[in-house]
């Protein structure tokens, strides 16, 4: 399945040409001139310069220079610049202009809230804003990724370096331990858009919401904040072409230290007379290309941009990678004296994914390295076509997996929205808009007749799927912005809000095929559908929100600032008794330094919010009772499916309520060269939606989705950013980010009715995060528990010691009492008193530092990250650290933890490992070519750049990132589940990818 984009191409391209030739049709004169600063010594690179009362405008070049056609009856020219006050020049009979900016303050940027945007110095929530020139730089092909460290109190993580592998990202800790941990993602006021359809070219602000008071809005989707993205717009005058480009290359950074073909011999394994590098036959070196061309430019009242993106991005494992088209059009048009304003945008980008097996580098950590990779000749090696195996248990050649089998996808996004905002008075707007998006998915699998790995067993097995979302949004507002008395500004918000959401898809898969030719193309040639064994699935639901909200912002001298939400909200997937939801906020700050006319200081600004949120259900009618197919049974010869319940009634199911208190300092000194945040949050989720375990009967189902139980955190948050030169041609800028996680703590999650764990009458405890096969089935690692902090890791302790058969040998900590309880005196016995805590998967502690220097045409950055206080199982060590020669998969990893005399896997604290990190995220050094004058190029930047560049840990595993959930070991396909377990951090399992490292040259053009 494949996007055809010729005739959008073919339409934009054509649109472009004609809006650009009939810009000569209007009466208009040229202007020229040059942008200054205050002084007036230094040019100003890049100001903003609008006609007054039209879209029509241009940025200045590198000598601060612009030349702009103004459009006949504008009267005046608008120059803007960040860090400066805006300023209106007239037009007189001179057609060229010079102007000097006065100086401003970041007070003055203007940063996106939800459904708005206010000035800085008008909020009073905890807000973010990063704008494209600070966002990260390097190997970048995921919008994520330009905020990675970059925002106090957001984490995002992605352990190893898979192309197809997503981000965890988490806004101040754990909000929920449902199915909406993420924050929810606004794409030019889209709420819900997925950014697969946003190019990181694109986009020109990121503005996070942190708190309850600014993400209340959001209402019951706010609880895990909100990352708002703004994309870049044209501007009508001077035609802009761009071009952003790179090539990275990418390869392993680290792998796990492992016995070589020598030192497995030595150690008695078997020998099977070759020596194979695993890691190396697997791998290899990753070549990326990322193209970026966009257009901009208008005519009079109406301004577009069309961009192109391109990804060819290859993984460092044979096989695996992708490559994406995208495809973006915006479109603005002024009319009606220009009180009405009509703005659309579309993205459509079609991604071919090949997602490869990240499985084999567990196999290529444990396979013999005396085995040679290929067998053509004896009866074992044809039987598996021609690869060398040997057969045994969770036992594969890892460059079978790779070569033999595939997974592949194929996904469509759409995203289109169009808005109309009139202004029926100065000041007072009401607007209308409609969105759409949807994303198609086509997914398939196949597993060779010959591979050992998955798929000889069933004489071949395809599988394939196809999922498509889809929703539909519709909004009004109404705003009015202005002063109702001296020194007293207000800005107000109401509006109503409608989106359906729709998912439906189909899979099926079968085995025993008849030839590897069919692949996963002829699933019907299936022999095994006649027998019953072949899977047929399909499914459709729907949901729907609709809300009401409103919000007042009240600002009084520039000192004293009142805002104040509320929105009430109701959802589809809520029981019947509780459909809708109110959400309200409220916050307030006072400028100190303006209180108290302290003149030493630029701003001292003193806030307090508080906001309530909400979390829905991840899933459409869990609150109703539900019947499903539950397999097949074999009647008179004939396979016959059989129904049963699914779920259980819950009219009372409703949504999660977050209610957080938030308390900021933001504060500017020298002359706002060192500005700074602080904030303290404390927060409290109840009502927390949890799937329980009831009895049957009375109910006809064995579990029920119920509100119960209370989840509290805090934390503190602090950035800091001081200009240390600023000169003209000299520039350095220090960025500090600064996170602690003070606490996460589950309260409680039962009642006297519904309990989730295996405590008796007293705290309820539920121990999960199986260790897995071979061998270790049955044994947890994470202890869940009423009262104590999420992300406990739970075993016995070891000093690393072992019996005379190589078992560990366990310290006696405590013991039981004739009640059942613990006495904390050892009782020379090794029961499941002597478990503790020994260790926690979340981390204390984020830090990121950003240092930039432009010195002439020279320009670079080093961004450091650090992320302290989290340990991690090393499930590598826990299986395969091992001297057994009788096992000769079992003992190929050698750590500095490493002992001759273990002999025996289990888990203990011994595979526990502190995971604190450091590491230089990026570095990138550029240059930008001084060009001649009136030539037709105004930017020319090439660049080298560094990603991922060294890690500095203890950790003895592939990667020290957190691991914020758990996919458990396997699913019922015997593939790693999709589907991470909050509950459940702090897990190195054995699938994941590698960490990578790549080096990129790149080349920006400004025409």
């Amino acid at each position: 399945m494949k996007l055809k984009f010729d005739y959008l191409k073919k339409c934009t391209l054509l649109l472009v040409s004609l809006l650009a030739m009939s810009s000569f049709a209007f009466a208009q004169r040229t202007v020229t001139g040059m942008v200054k600063d205050a002084d007036g010594k230094e040019s100003l690179i890049g100001a903003s310069v609008l006609a007054e009362g039209t879209t029509t405008g241009t940025v200045t070049d590198y000598d601060g220079k612009f030349s702009l056609n103004v459009p006949a009856g504008a009267k005046a020219l608008i120059f803007s610049y960040t860090g400066y006050n805006t300023q209106r020049v007239e037009l007189g009979a001179s057609n060229n202009v010079e102007v000097s900016l006065k100086g401003g303050t970041i007070l003055d940027d203007v940063v996106v809230v939800g459904y708005g945007t206010l000035k800085s110095k008008e909020i009073s929530s905890a807000v973010t804003s990063v704008k494209a020139e600070d966002f990260n730089k390097g190997n970048i092909n995921d919008p994520v990724q330009l905020l990675q460290g970059k925002v106090a109190g957001l984490s995002i993580s992605r352990p190893g370096g898979d192309p197809n592998g997503g981000f965890n990202i988490r806004m101040r800790g754990l909000s929920t331990i449902g199915a909406n941990t993420e924050p929810l993602v606004v794409v030019d006021g889209v709420p819900g858009a997925s950014l697969s359809s946003i190019a990181p070219n694109d986009i020109a602000t990121i503005d996070v919401l942190k708190d309850g008071s600014a993400s209340a809005i959001y209402g019951t989707r706010g609880s895990s904040g909100v990352i708002l993205i703004t994309t870049k717009k044209g501007v009508s005058g001077k035609t802009s072409i761009e071009y952003d480009g790179f090539l990275s290359s990418e390869s392993i950074d680290r792998t796990i230290p492992i016995t070589t073909a020598a030192e497995f011999r030595s150690l008695k394994g078997v020998d099977r007379g070759a020596t194979t590098d695993w890691f190396k036959e697997i791998t290899r070196t990753a070549l990326t290309q990322n193209h970026n061309l966009a257009l901009a430019g208008g005519i009079k009242n109406t301004a577009y941009r069309l961009s192109f993106n391109y990804i060819d991005a290859q993984g460092v494992t044979l096989n695996d990678g992708y490559k994406r088209l995208l495809g973006r059009l915006s479109v603005s048009q002024k009319a009606l004296n220009d009180k009405l304003t009509i703005g659309a945008d579309l993205s459509v980008s079609n991604k071919a994914a090949t997602y490869g097996f990240s499985e084999a580098f567990r196999y290529a950590t444990i396979y013999n390295p005396t085995a040679p990779v290929r067998d053509d000749t004896s009866a074992i090696g044809k039987k598996y076509g021609g690869y060398s195996q040997s057969e045994g248990f969770d036992y594969y050649n890892p460059k079978a997996i790779i070569e033999q089998n595939s997974s592949v996808g194929n996904i469509i996004n759409i995203l289109a929205n169009i808005r109309a905002d009139y202004e029926l008075a100065k000041g007072l707007k009401v607007g209308v808009a409609y969105a759409q998006t949807r994303e198609k998915g086509l997914y398939s699998e196949y597993y060779s007749k010959f591979s050992y790995f998955r798929g000889i067993d069933q004489n071949g097995y395809a599988r394939q799927k196809q999922e498509d979302s889809n929703s539909e949004l519709f909004s009004a507002t109404g705003t009015y912005d202005g002063n109702i008395a001296d020194k007293l500004r207000m800005n107000l918000l109401g509006g109503y809000e409608f989106q359906e959401f729709t998912y439906n898809g189909f899979a099926l898969e079968g085995g025993n095929i008849l030839t590897n030719v069919f692949a996963e193309n002829n699933i019907g040639a299936a022999l095994g559908f006649k027998k019953g064994l072949g899977l047929v699935s399909s499914y459709k639901n729907t949901n729907r929100l609709i809300a009401f909200f409103g919000r007042a912002v009240f600002s009084y001298d520039d000192t004293y600032n009142l805002t104040a939400s509320l929105r009430r909200e109701g959802s589809s997937r809520f029981g019947a008794n509780n459909k809708w939801g109110v959400f309200p906020a409220v916050s307030a700050s006072v400028a100190l330094n303006k209180l108290f006319s302290i003149k030493a200081i630029d701003n001292l600004k003193l806030r307090v919010g508080y906001g309530v949120t909400g979390a829905i259900p991840g899933s459409s009618y869990l609150s109703l009772q539900r019947f499903g197919p539950t397999g097949n049974f074999y009647y008179k010869g004939d396979f016959i499916p059989s129904y049963g319940p699914v779920s259980n009634p819950n009219p009372g199911l409703k949504w999660e309520t977050k209610a957080e208190t938030n308390f900021g300092l933001d504060f500017a000194f020298l002359n706002y060269r060192l500005t700074g945040t602080l904030d303290y949050y404390t927060r409290s989720t109840k009502d927390l939606i949890y799937y329980f375990p009831v009895p049957v009967p009375p109910n006809l189902f064995s579990n029920t989705w119920a509100n119960v139980g209370e989840l509290r955190n805090t934390g503190l948050e602090l950035s800091l950013n001081y200009n240390v030169i600023k000169k003209k041609d000299a520039s350095w800028t220090i960025g500090v980010n600064f996170t602690k996680n003070i606490s996460t703590k589950l309260v409680s999650l039962s009642t006297s009715a519904l309990k989730f764990g295996d405590g008796a009458s007293g705290t309820q405890f539920a121990d999960l995060g199986n260790v897995g096969a071979p061998g270790l089935n049955g044994i947890n690692m994470i202890r869940v528990q009423e009262g104590q902090p999420i992300g406990q890791i739970y075993g016995f302790t070891s000093d690393g010691k072992y019996d005379t058969n190589g078992k560990a040998i366990y310290k006696d900590i405590d013991g039981f009492d004739a009640n059942g309880k613990k006495t904390g005196i050892p009782d020379g016995k090794i029961d499941d008193a002597d478990k503790s805590v020994i260790g926690n998967g979340l981390p204390k502690y984020l830090l990121g530092l950003n240092n930039s220097v432009n010195f002439g045409n020279f320009d670079a950055s080093i961004f450091l990250r650090a992320v302290l206080g989290h340990d991690l199982v090393n499930e590598n060590r826990v299986f395969y650290e091992l001297n057994n020669a009788s096992r000769n998969s079992d003992n190929r990893v050698k750590t500095k933890y490493w002992s001759p005399d273990r002999k025996v896997a289990d888990f203990n604290s011994y595979y526990v490992e502190h995971a604190d990190f450091l590491k230089i995220d990026n570095v990138t050094v550029g240059y930008t070519f001084k060009l001649p004058v009136g030539s037709s190029i105004n930017r020319l930047r090439l660049y080298v750049s560094a990603n991922n560049l060294a890690t500095f840990t203890n950790y003895t595993g592939v990667d020290p990132e957190v691991r914020y959930g758990d996919r458990g070991s396997v699913d019922n396909g015997g593939r790693p589940s999709l589907t991470q377990d909050p509950l459940v951090p702090g897990i190195d399992r054995r699938y994941y990818y590698y960490r990578t490292r790549s080096f990129v040259v790149g080349l920006n053009i400004g025409l």
